[in-house]
């Protein structure tokens, strides 16, 4: 695993404890965490913020991640 893989489950498990010890609200931190993957380049816009979906992908799958 690269360096941006490791940032990637460091941001993950930090947001998971903030939001299981209650210290920040839910909402702030699944923003904060998402800044931080956009900024780290763990993924991109395009795909942060545009869910594949069985018509973008040409499939017949009712699922959303197929």
């Amino acid at each position: 695993m690269g360096v941006v893989s490791w940032a990637a489950v460091a941001i993950f498990v930090t947001a998971y404890v903030f939001i299981a010890t209650e210290k920040f609200s839910r909402v702030t931190v699944a923003l904060g965490g998402a800044s931080l993957m956009l900024a780290i380049g763990a993924t991109d816009a395009e795909h942060a913020f545009f869910p594949r979906t069985p018509a973008s992908t040409g499939t017949s799958s009712s699922c959303c991640w197929g």
